[in-house]
């Protein structure tokens, strides 16, 4: 039996299968990677957006404390300067004007030593101390802020300091240091939860240290595997801040594409996308993250869907491939029994249960089969009558070799060229060109005609029409005289058969140089001029066959120019389709002869018909097709 794979319904379902599943998971891939970079752009806006705007709220303690502390000076009335020896009234004023916004606000001298000692302060036990290790005058600023942590219960403190100078010679006095508590203002900043992510903050020292963290795991880790111990310590407040013991643990950053300051890192083994943002004029950066596993959570279940909708269709598909091979079963069954049969083999076709219009021609073949040898017989007797029928066109063919002349005539100055093209073997057109007479009194004659009709009886009545043209036309005095007598004999002859003929005769007459023409239903014959000008012949004649006389209408005549060209033509080339059913027509045939200017007869022969079957192409042709060209040389 003919296997699956070999039938149109297998190619029909690989075919849909493929037109289906190839799109749709080309499209699910496409969908997952759009849908992973439009993820991660949201992810990594999501980050810097909110980093963005928690350093941009701590960059607001900044000109809060300036302004507060400008007003020191004001206040305390330091315009003596600043006292050598600690001052227990300004120390008690301090605290009076600023204990509820300040833990500690101090006033540090600097002595030409270097040391930075406490001479007034809020909080007393702090005077006379000495806050070397506490108080780093930068270079270029006259101001500095930043957050450190107490060693003792890990509680975060706004740290500021501003530069006093002297007034007249603008040298360096003091120190005024500040401390507040951050915890509050803090506590609104590390979390924000958005529709689809929880990003989390954490606070970084300028070491890269977190003092506070989202995520309680991550306190006093660092984002810097290059941090030493000293630089760790500095973000205490204490005098000896450091624990004892104390081991530096570090996060592995990995920068990622997305952008520049984000990185990857891990959290208790899940991986972590961060964003890193520098606090302008605080000595602190804000890390903004977010679990990838959480933020990538609703493309994951997206891309799940999507899969389990692909291997949806893949089992549709296999299910389809199996009730198609099932249903195919049987035609191939009774595909099979066609092949045998034609090895004579007779097996005929069984009904198939899911057979239905199949086992219907099943049953046709088989009625078939047992017919086979009565149409072999009817084969054998259409053999005999096709040999007859063969027998018949071969004498068509010698009859038609006798109608068409082998050879175009010589006459003086005229150049002559044929062409035919029969539409089957034997076809119903002819043509002839002959010359009556002798000398300057002799004529050439050109006739085309076109009997209705096609094959042997359509030959046959040619062969008679030429025969009587040939013979009035020698004896009649005029061309219209000829043409009557043609056509009382041919109608009496014909009229039982309905056969008609259309017709043209020209006579070229050298001694007058004249052309006369009649015709008798025939596409009109093209003049072209030497100069490119073209006309059509048009005459009123009459078909052959119709009525027993012609009406009596004259024949035309004309001289024409030396170097001029006649075309004479049948409705085969004026008639031919190409593929698009379209006609030759007389305008394309008038346009392909102007182009025949000052060719010969054989060259313009040659290049009107190769304009025709250019044409036509490889369509059928529908009617025969005869060509007549004649040249009128100069004298």
């Amino acid at each position: 039996m003919i296997p699956f794979t070999k039938t149109i319904g297998f190619r029909l379902w690989l075919a849909c299968a493929i037109a289906i599943i190839a799109p749709l998971g080309i499209n699910i891939i496409w969908l997952n990677l759009d849908q992973y970079r439009s993820t991660v752009t949201s992810i990594s806006n999501a980050l810097r957006e909110n980093a963005a705007f928690k350093a941009n709220t701590l960059t607001q303690i900044v000109p809060l404390n300036i302004d507060v502390l400008s007003l020191f000076s004001d206040v305390l009335d330091l315009d003596a300067g600043i006292p050598d020896t600690p001052n227990v009234p300004l120390s008690n004023e301090m605290k009076k004007v600023f204990q509820g916004t300040y833990d500690e606000i101090s006033l540090v001298k600097i002595f030409p030593n270097g040391n930075k000692i406490v001479v007034a302060s809020s909080v007393p036990e702090c005077l006379g101390e000495n806050y070397n290790h506490k108080i780093d005058i930068p270079e270029g600023s006259s101001f500095l802020a930043a957050l450190k942590q107490s060693a003792k219960n890990h509680e975060i403190f706004s740290v500021m300091q501003a530069n006093l100078f002297d007034r007249k010679t603008q040298e360096l006095q003091g120190v005024l240091y500040t401390t507040f508590s951050a915890e509050n203002l803090l506590k609104d900043l590390l979390i924000n939860k958005q529709d689809y992510l929880t990003v989390k903050t954490a606070i970084l020292s300028k070491h890269g240290v977190i003092l506070k963290a989202s995520d309680p795991a991550l306190y006093l880790h660092t984002v810097y595997p290059d941090v030493t111990k000293e630089e760790f310590c500095q973000v205490f407040l204490n005098d000896d801040p450091c624990p004892i013991n104390l081991e530096l643990s570090s996060l592995t950053l990995s920068p990622l594409e997305i952008g520049k300051n984000f990185y990857s890192f891990k959290i208790k083994n899940k991986e972590v996308w961060g964003c890193i943002e520098d606090v302008p004029n605080i000595d602190i950066a804000v890390l903004s993250y977010a679990k990838k596993e959480e933020s990538f959570a609703p493309l994951w279940r997206r891309a799940r869907m999507y899969t389990a909708y692909f291997f949806c269709v893949l089992l549709g598909s296999f299910i389809a491939f199996i009730v198609a091979k099932r249903l195919s079963l049987p035609i191939r069954k009774l595909a099979t029994a066609m092949i045998e049969s034609r090895k004579h083999i007779n097996h005929p076709y069984t009904d198939d249960s899911l057979g239905f219009e199949i086992n219907r021609l099943g049953h046709i073949f088989n009625a078939m089969v047992a017919n086979l040898h009565k149409q072999q017989d009817l084969a054998k007797a259409n053999f005999a009558i096709k040999e007859s029928a063969q027998n018949a066109l071969l004498l068509g063919e010698q009859a038609q070799q006798r109608l068409l002349p082998n050879t175009l005539p010589s006459y003086p100055h005229i150049e002559l060229a044929k062409a035919y093209i029969p539409a089957i073997t034997v076809g119903g057109d002819f043509f002839d060109v002959f010359v009556i007479g002798e000398g300057m009194a002799s004529r050439l004659f050109l006739i085309v005609a076109d009997a209705s009709g096609k094959g042997v009886n359509a030959c046959g009545y040619s062969l008679f029409l030429k025969n009587m043209l040939r013979t009035f036309l020698s004896s009649c005095s005029s061309l219209q005289e000829a043409i009557q007598k043609t056509s009382y004999l041919f109608y009496n002859n014909t009229k039982s058969s309905g056969m008609f003929v259309t017709l043209c005769v020209y006579c070229y007459h050298q001694a007058h140089n004249t052309m006369e023409y009649y015709s008798c239903g025939h596409p009109p014959a093209c003049y072209l001029k030497p100069n490119g000008d073209t006309s059509l012949l048009f005459h009123p004649g009459m078909a052959l066959g119709f009525l027993p006389e012609v009406s009596h209408i004259n024949s035309k005549s004309f001289q024409p120019e030396p170097g001029s060209l006649f075309i004479l033509y049948s409705d085969g080339i004026t008639e031919a389709h190409n593929s698009s059913n379209e006609m030759f027509g007389d305008e394309r045939l008038q346009s392909c002869i102007q182009t025949l200017k000052g060719k010969s007869a054989a060259d313009a022969m040659q290049n009107l018909m190769l304009s025709v079957k250019t044409f036509v192409g490889n369509s059928h042709q529908h009617d025969d097709i005869t060509l007549l060209v004649l040249k009128v040389l100069e004298s």
